[in-house]
């Protein structure tokens, strides 16, 4: 079996990042967003928007001022990646004190493999050192497979509250998954 190696992200994995959370992203929504039109003014959004994002991400202060950023690399290919903050960007969940959870991405060759989990659990022993007792994580309602992670995980899903947004004309909704860390 092959060695992964996680470690801290660094402004330089931005493209591959992003490349990669698009892959993950496009994959587990497929069922759930309508198919988007595959021509050449699509492809060139979709560069326009990544050549976008990693030019802030470069400019990012990574793990520090409250972020935590690993990456997992297998092969010198980036393989997953968890970004998480000491305070939600959520308001509702900023206002009760929450850490966030923003993202994780895990290559689907890598998917059932303890990836998640190992990221998951190094990233919840750095939130408590940076003195955090409580984690939350959003993901799409109909995103049954992550729900299901999340809830393998302990995460105790809140049925007081989710979020809604619009896209491609049809309203979707985020709901919440709460940790205690401590």
């Amino acid at each position: 079996m092959e060695e992964i190696i996680i470690r801290r992200a660094k402004n330089s994995d931005a493209e591959e990042w992003y490349r990669l959370a698009l892959l993950v992203g496009d994959k587990a929504y497929a069922h759930i967003f309508p198919p988007t039109v595959s021509d050449e003014k699509t492809r060139e959004a979709d560069e326009k928007m990544i050549n976008e994002k990693v030019a802030r991400f470069k400019s990012r202060t990574l793990n520090k001022d409250g972020n935590i950023s690993f990456v997992a690399v297998a092969n010198k290919k980036m393989v997953a990646l968890l970004d998480a903050f000491t305070l939600s960007g959520y308001d509702h969940y900023k206002e009760l004190g929450y850490a966030e959870l923003e993202g994780i991405y895990i290559h689907p060759d890598y998917q059932g493999r303890g990836l998640g989990a190992k990221l998951f659990n190094k990233t919840k022993k750095e939130l408590v050192k940076l003195g955090c007792d409580k984690m939350m994580i959003g993901v799409l309602e109909q995103n049954t497979q992550a729900r299901a992670v999340y809830e393998k995980w302990g995460g105790k899903l809140d049925t007081s509250y989710r979020e809604s947004f619009i896209r491609s004309n049809r309203e979707y909704f985020e709901v919440f998954y709460l940790y205690q860390l401590t």
